[in-house]
Formats: C-alpha cells, structure tokens, sequence
C-alpha cells in the first residue's frame, strides 16, 4: 500500500475488467480498526506510571461514520463535478479508484499512535497527498480528454476534499478528543 501510487497502471487495467466493492468496504473497515488501535497505542504510550490503561471503543461508531460516509459522498460529489465538466466517468469507477487509494491511510493512522502532534499531522496530510496522487493517476487520461481546465478544477476539488478529511481526522481523532485512558 505505502507504493499504491506506483502501481495506478496495473490498477487501471485490474479496474477495466470488472467492479467489486469488497475492496473499499474492507479498506474502510480497516481504517476504522486502524482508528481504533492507534486510540489505544496512543493511551498506552501516553499513560502514566502507576496507572491502569482502559481500552476503549467508545469513537468507533463515529469513526465508522465519518469514514464511511467520506467513502461514499466523496466519489459521489467527485463523480458529480466531473460530469458536469463533460467527462463520462462512471460512478463505480471512481467509488473504487477512491477506495482504494485510502489503503495508504491504513498504515498511516497506525502511525498516529506515537504521541507527537506533529508526526500525526504530517502522517494524515502525507496519506492524504498519497491518496489525491493515486486518484489523479487513475484518472489523468479522463481528465485530459475532457474540456479545458478540468484538470485544474479536479484537482482542486480532490485536494479541497482531502484537506476536510485531514482537519477531521486530526480534530476527531488526534486532536483535542483523542485522549488517552487510564485509571489511577
């Protein structure tokens, strides 16, 4: 996953051949297990000495949610724009190139366990740029095709998207609601 940039030409052809949506309903649950496993790493990193850690599970359904309802709106919104800039891209295929250019994100949230807010900001922002790397790859033949500036404006759009998800990300999960558990 950490080189699914690399790989958007074997994608492309793996993509022409048929549709499947267990690869991005997986890749989203694993996200959410990896939510909640960096929650946990992160309260036993940061405990106390002479404290008990309590695991807890509490934020998986709003993970769940949030992660999700991005898979979905976010192709769909996508999928919108750019038809309406002429390209006759379908949905299915931008629901699963979308799917799984967010596997990056696996690894990357695990990483967010370590304790420093600088290391979770640049591991979400840097699977956020993977991931509008692998989309725009994917897609770039679509985008040439079609009329003048879409390029830009998916860019834009994809980029704009992806900053949302960083901010909720880093609020939500890493942020000032991501505390850790323990008892004394």
């Amino acid at each position: 996953c950490a080189l699914v940039v690399f790989r958007f030409h074997r994608f492309n052809e793996l993509c022409a051949r048929g549709t499947d949506f267990y690869g991005p309903f997986w890749i989203y649950a694993t996200i959410v297990f990896s939510l909640a496993v960096s929650q946990n790493l992160f309260s036993l990193l940061t405990k106390p000495e002479h404290t008990r850690l309590v695991y807890t599970i509490d934020y998986v359904p709003k993970a769940f949610g949030i992660v999700y309802v991005f898979g979905v709106f976010v192709p769909v919104f996508f999928t919108f724009i750019l038809k309406t800039m002429g390209t006759n891209i379908s949905f299915l295929k931008t629901i699963l190139i979308y799917g799984y250019s967010q596997c990056i994100n696996i690894f990357l949230l695990l990483a967010c366990a370590y304790p420093n807010s600088s290391s979770q900001s640049f591991f979400i922002t840097w699977g956020a740029v993977q991931s509008s790397a692998f989309v725009y790859l994917c897609l770039k033949d679509e985008l040439r095709n079609s009329e003048g500036s879409l390029q830009k404006v998916a860019i834009g759009v994809m980029s704009a998207i992806q900053f949302v998800l960083v901010i909720i990300y880093k609020r939500f999960f890493f942020g000032d609601l991501y505390k850790a558990n323990y008892y004394a």
